[in-house]
């Protein structure tokens, strides 16, 4: 079906958080009327970001980002997943006070929250991985030995999430990520 005119900014601006659009972005999404259309060409879109960046920082460097990525981003939703299941847990015992049955209540929510936490991965991963970017490790002066040290390891490579796009979030918003926390406390810390 049609798409409402007014949506076409959102929409642009939901995509850019993610990945970069080109320049001719906006004035392409508005010549389009399906949201077939709109959905197609934002996923070309992302698939040109999605090369742009892997010719950037290499197709090897690219693999090793998507797996810290992930893993960085599971570690940190799974911690705040297993606080809501014991929340759940305490908030089903007070249900079978209304004559719910805890088990069914607490399969059901338990699955939602489930669906959640993948959801909310999913996303962190790709506004993550699309901001990524590659600074060469330091070389430490310490002293001698810790100079040795630091030229006998290969080259270290540090994935950096680029902070100019988030220059205009402020300390108590929304972290541009996706975790739901604050800024401050999510990737602004």
């Amino acid at each position: 079906g049609d798409l409402p005119e007014w949506n076409l900014k959102e929409i642009y601006d939901g995509a850019n958080l993610i990945f970069f659009l080109s320049a001719d972005a906006q004035q392409k999404l508005s010549e389009l009327k399906e949201k077939e259309q709109i959905a197609d060409y934002l996923i070309e879109e992302a698939k040109k970001s999605y090369q742009a960046k892997e010719k950037e920082v290499g197709e090897q460097n690219m693999r090793q980002i998507e797996k810290l990525m992930t893993l960085r981003t599971i570690d940190i939703f799974w911690m705040e997943h297993l606080d809501n299941m014991d929340h759940l847990r305490d908030s089903v015992r007070l249900r079978a006070y209304g004559q719910r049955d805890p088990l069914v209540e607490y399969k059901n929510e338990g699955h939602r929250l489930f669906q959640n936490l993948m959801a909310a991965i999913d996303s962190a991963v790709a506004k993550t991985i699309f901001r990524v970017s590659l600074t060469k490790e330091p070389v430490r002066q310490e002293s001698p030995m810790m100079r040795h040290a630091q030229e006998n390891r290969s080259a270290g490579i540090n994935a950096s999430v680029s902070q100019s796009s988030n220059k205009n979030i402020g300390r108590n918003d929304p972290c541009w990520c996706g975790s739901g926390k604050k800024y401050k406390r999510c990737h602004g810390a």
